[in-house]
C-alpha cells in the first residue's frame, strides 16, 4: 500500500475520487476485505487516522465503523475530545451527486458516487471548523441544547457545477436542477435540526403535495426547536480537487475527470450512470440496449402507428378506412329488420280515420 506523500497542510483542502477508483486505490487508512457472501467490498479503517462518517443507506454496509452523521456528546470532556478528534484526522464521507437537465423533449441526467476526504488540518478548513465548536462548547458550558452542522454540500455541488459545464449540456439545457447529498455532519448533545421543514426550494414539490399539513407542522417544530435547541451550521467553503487517495496528487484535469465518469457510465456501473428521457414512453440508457416505444394513436376501426418528425418522409400513413366493393360470403349479410312506416303514410292514415 503507498504512503501519503508530504504534510497534511499541503494536501487539498478537499479531495474527492469515484467510489469504484477507490476501490481500485484506496488510502492507507484503508485495508478492503472481500467477505464470502457479499457483493460489495468491506472497508475497514484505522481509528488513529481517520474519521469515517459515511452514512447513506447504498454504502453504510461498505464501512461497517462508520461513526454516521449524527455525532453525539453529553458532557464537556466528551465534546472537547471529539474536537480534537476532527481537527487532527481528515474527515472521510460518501457523496450522491446528480445533474438534471431539461433539453427540448428530452432529460439528460448524470449521477454519481463519490469518496470525499476533508483536510482539517489545513488552515482554511481548520479556521472554519474550529469557530463552530468553540460556539457549541460555550453553549456546552452554559448548559443549553445545541446543534453544529458543518455542510460540505454546497462546496462540492459547486464544484460539480464548474466540472460539468464543459461537457454543453447545461448550456444549451432549458433548466437544470443540481443535488448533492450526505457530505455533512452534526455534532450535538440533543438532537439534529430536521431540514425538511425549511422553506426552500428543495422542499417545494413537499410543500406542494402536502401543503396544509406543512401549513400546520412546520411553523410548530420551528417554534418548539427555537426554545429548546440552538442550531448552529456553517456551510464550509475550500478548494475541491479531483486526487489519487494513494498518493494525495492531482492526477486528472477537468476534461479527463468527465472522461473517467462517462467510462463508468458506458460500462454501465452503479456507481456512476446516465440516463436521457425523451418524449412519452421513450427511455435510452448508456450501457443498456436503447428501448423504444412510440405512441399510438386510435383510426376507426383500427390503430395505426405515428411516426416521429424525422420519419415523416415514410409512407406510414393509414389506407381508407372504408373500402368498397367487399364480397361478402353467403349467408354474412345481417338479417333484414322490421318495416317502419314513413312519416307521409301515418299522416295519411291519420287523415282518413278523422274523415271517416
Amino acid at each position: 500500500m503507498s504512503q501519503q506523500q508530504g504534510p497534511p497542510t499541503e494536501r487539498p483542502m478537499i479531495s474527492v475520487m469515484l467510489m469504484s477508483e477507490l476501490v481500485k486505490s484506496p488510502p492507507d487508512f484503508f485495508e478492503i476485505r472481500q467477505d464470502v457472501g457479499r457483493e460489495h467490498p468491506i472497508f475497514i479503517h484505522d481509528h488513529h487516522k481517520v474519521n469515517v462518517c459515511v452514512h447513506s443507506t447504498k454504502y453504510k454496509t461498505w464501512f461497517p465503523d462508520t461513526l454516521g452523521e449524527i455525532l453525539k456528546v453529553n458532557n464537556d470532556t466528551e465534546l472537547e475530545s471529539l474536537s480534537r478528534s476532527i481537527l487532527s484526522k481528515p474527515l472521510f464521507f460518501d457523496v450522491h451527486l446528480e445533474r438534471n437537465s431539461k433539453l427540448a423533449n428530452h432529460r439528460h441526467i448524470t449521477t454519481g458516487d463519490f469518496a470525499v476526504v476533508v483536510n482539517p488540518q489545513h488552515p482554511v478548513i481548520r479556521q472554519q471548523i474550529s469557530k463552530l465548536l468553540e460556539e457549541g462548547k460555550g453553549d456546552m458550558r452554559a448548559g443549553r441544547n445545541f446543534a453544529l452542522e458543518f455542510d460540505f454540500n454546497d462546496v462540492i455541488k459547486s464544484w460539480f457545477k464548474q466540472l460539468m459545464s464543459e461537457d454543453g449540456v447545461t448550456s444549451s439545457a432549458c433548466y437544470t436542477m443540481w443535488d448533492c447529498n450526505h457530505a455533512s455532519i452534526v455534532i450535538t448533545n440533543s438532537s439534529e435540526y430536521l431540514h425538511c421543514y425549511d422553506v426552500s426550494l428543495e422542499n417545494s414539490i413537499l410543500w406542494m403535495i402536502c401543503f396544509p399539513c406543512c401549513l400546520l407542522t412546520c411553523p410548530c417544530y420551528r417554534v418548539h426547536r427555537c426554545f429548546s435547541c440552538v442550531d448552529r451550521s456553517v456551510s464550509m467553503q475550500g478548494e475541491v480537487v479531483y486526487v489519487s487517495m494513494a498518493g494525495w496528487q492531482r492526477t486528472l484535469t477537468a476534461a479527463a475527470i468527465m472522461r473517467a465518469i462517462q467510462a463508468q457510465m458506458g460500462a454501465n456501473v452503479q456507481l456512476s450512470s446516465t440516463q436521457i428521457v425523451g418524449p412519452p414512453q421513450v427511455q435510452v440508457s448508456i450501457g443498456n440496449p436503447a428501448v423504444t416505444a412510440q405512441p399510438y394513436s386510435s383510426y376507426p376501426n383500427q390503430q395505426h402507428q405515428v411516426p416521429y418528425p424525422s420519419q415523416r418522409h415514410q409512407p406510414a400513413y393509414p389506407q381508407s378506412a372504408m373500402p368498397q366493393n367487399i364480397a361478402h360470403p353467403p349467408g354474412s349479410y345481417p338479417a333484414p329488420g322490421p318495416h317502419l312506416p314513413s312519416y307521409d303514410d301515418v299522416m295519411k292514415e291519420t287523415s282518413t280515420t278523422m274523415n271517416a
